[in-house]
Parts: C-alpha cells; structure tokens; sequence
C-alpha cells in the first residue's frame, strides 16, 4: 500500500570458510514484494521459515483470504475470535491511534472502498455518503479482552474450528458495520516477526525489506552500514528516482506518500491517505514522510499517520513526543511548488541528500 523506498547494497560475494557467508531471499507477499539480505555464520537455509512467517501472518491480517482473522472480523459479528498475530497489530494499532488522537485509524476500511482505493473498487462516494461513512470509523468502538464472561464454546466452534487458530483474545465491536484496515502497519509489523525470528536464529547482520519498510540490524562484512533509498516524490509510477540515502544500523525506517497511490477522476486528483476525521482524502502539501524507529510496525504506522496530519502537525508532534524515539525526513512543496524536505535533528547525520 505504501510506496517502496530503494536500498542500495554493494556487498561483495564471500568466499572465505572463516567469514560470514551471505544469503538472500527474494519473494512476494502482502500484495508486494519482499528482500532479505544477511550474512550468518551457520549456512542455514533461512527462506523455508521465513516464507512460513509470511503466509501465517497473511492468514490473520490479509483483507483478501477469505477466511483470515480479518475477514471474519469485517463481517457483521460483534465478536469475533482472534489470533496472536491479530493482537499484537491491535495492541500496536491502539497505541498510534491514541497518541495521533486518532490520526492513524484502523476503522478506515468503509472510507477506503467508498473512495475506490479497495481493491476491484470503483469511486462511488459523495458528501452524504461520507457523512454516512464516517459513523462507523472510530477504533474506540472495538475493544479486544479475555473470553471471561463470553460464551467462549459457542465462539471457538463458530469461528476456529476450521481455521484451527488458538484463541486467546475476542475482539467486540459496538456497531457491526465497523470494518478494520491493518495495511497500514501490518507490513512493518511483518517486518519486526521476521526481525525476532532472525534475532532468535543468532543472526545479527540483516536487511529486511517488505514493500518499503525496512529493518536493518548490524552492518555488512566491510563493516559499512547498511544504505536505503528514499523516493523523491514522482507522480509517474514508471519513473523512480532518489531524494536521499539513509545509513541504518538497528533501526527500522518505513515510508508514507501519495505520489504513487492516487487517480485522476473528472480532472480531479485523489490521494490514497484519507483523514478518518473528515472523511476525505489529504489535500495538503506533504508529499512524503519517512520516519525512524526502534520497530517498524511503529515506523509503519506513523508515517501513515503524519501523510494524515500534514507538514506543520506532524512537525509539532515530533517536537512534542520525543519520548516515542522517532525521527523524521518530510518532503513537501513550497508555495512556489518546488520540493523541499525537513528532517529531524536526530536523522541529519544519517542522510546524504543525492540531489
């Protein structure tokens, strides 16, 4: 959903028995693609597992498998049961959700499709259909608990025979109609699982990448760190160009635009980013936001979130936070239409502007 950043590696291929041997896995997942790079020490065959990650986390959190978590979530039940994966996202979910004061909302969905940037979806909204729309984006009318009081028998059988899921949590919401959209951190939480697991295996320098979010950990055998491309912010999804190179070492870096993530409807331009408060896309002059952070589920979802506020919000809100750990590039356009960028103090010295 997001566009990709670029990462630039110039790793030489190892041939020595006493060096760290290198290996990639290169694949799709989550409606875009995925690459891996690490260099470990035991030759493992890591993709296997890896892949495993991938297709259990898409059985929770992809809006298109008709039987995942979410699916079932989205249908007209209140209660629906949940697996690890899908609280986890929640939980992080809630977490952005409270500190943007709703900035970043799961409850998108019904905005989504209604401004047809669902998938197969066409444009089918007006100003009534969003006032209308709008009632049920509110992720505090969802609520997630233990079974306790529930009637915990009749929801195992319902929901998870079938799907053979171990329920720990049920999800409630208060209006039916309510649909959750975790695309907008579901690819950077991806990020963190393949992050432990690979944490777990003792490997220790690694570059992940999945659609744009990118964790990396470590260095590369030359001892340089690892280099990501951010995007300048070009409308023309053929054409890819770089505004700037990130040096990373154990952090995660995800970006947010809508430069690619649009249509043009009656000589009307739509941005793909939606303000869940008024129901209709950004028109503001941020072009583009990455942003630094210890998870990439975090950097995911803030990013998103700042495309939502804007330049001079999402500006006040890193002043205002800085016990989040979060750094920032903005790229924006002047009055005079000409790109500019802000960053952060605490991203300066990581980033060498290409221009």
């Amino acid at each position: 959903m997001k566009p990709y950043t670029l990462f630039i590696c110039l790793v030489s291929l190892l041939s020595c028995s006493h060096q760290a041997s290198k290996q990639e896995i290169i694949g799709q997942a989550q409606g875009t693609t995925y690459h891996i790079k690490l260099y470990s020490q035991d030759n493992i065959n890591y993709s296997t597992a890896i892949d495993s990650i991938l297709r259990a986390i898409d059985q929770s959190l992809s809006l298109y498998i008709n039987n995942s978590t979410i699916f079932r979530v989205n249908q007209k039940d209140t209660i629906v049961g949940t697996d690890s994966y899908f609280q986890q996202v929640f939980i992080k979910s809630q977490e952005v959700y409270q500190s943007t004061h709703g900035a970043f909302d799961p409850t998108i969905l019904p905005l989504v499709k209604g401004w047809g940037f669902g998938k197969g979806k066409t444009l089918t909204i007006d100003s009534s259909m969003v006032d209308s729309l709008l009632k049920m984006v509110d992720f505090n009318k969802v609520t997630m608990g233990m079974p306790q009081q529930l009637e915990l028998h009749h929801v195992l059988k319902r929901y998870c025979d079938s799907a053979q899921i171990e329920i720990n949590y049920l999800l409630q919401k208060s209006d039916p109609n309510i649909q959750l959209d975790f695309n907008a951190i579901a690819q950077g939480y991806t990020v963190d699982i393949i992050r432990n697991y690979l944490n777990n295996a003792g490997v220790e320098n690694y570059m992940i990448e999945l659609g744009g979010e990118v964790f990396a950990s470590g260095n590369k055998p030359n001892n340089n760190l690892w280099k990501i491309g951010i995007d300048k912010p070009l409308d023309d999804p053929g054409k890819r160009e770089l505004q700037a190179i990130v040096a990373l070492e154990n952090k995660a870096m995800a970006t947010s635009g809508n430069y690619r993530q649009f249509y043009i409807k009656d000589g009307v331009k739509y941005a793909h980013t939606i303000d869940p408060k008024t129901g209709y896309p950004v028109t503001h002059n941020l072009l583009s936001a990455t942003v630094l952070a210890s998870e990439c589920a975090l950097a995911d979802a803030y990013a998103t979130a700042f495309m939502v506020m804007g330049l001079q919000k999402a500006k006040v809100f890193l002043l205002e936070n800085p016990n989040l750990g979060l750094d920032a590039l903005f790229i924006y356009s002047n009055a005079e239409g000409s790109w500019e960028t802000y960053t952060t103090n605490g991203m300066k010295d990581l980033v060498q502007d290409v221009n």
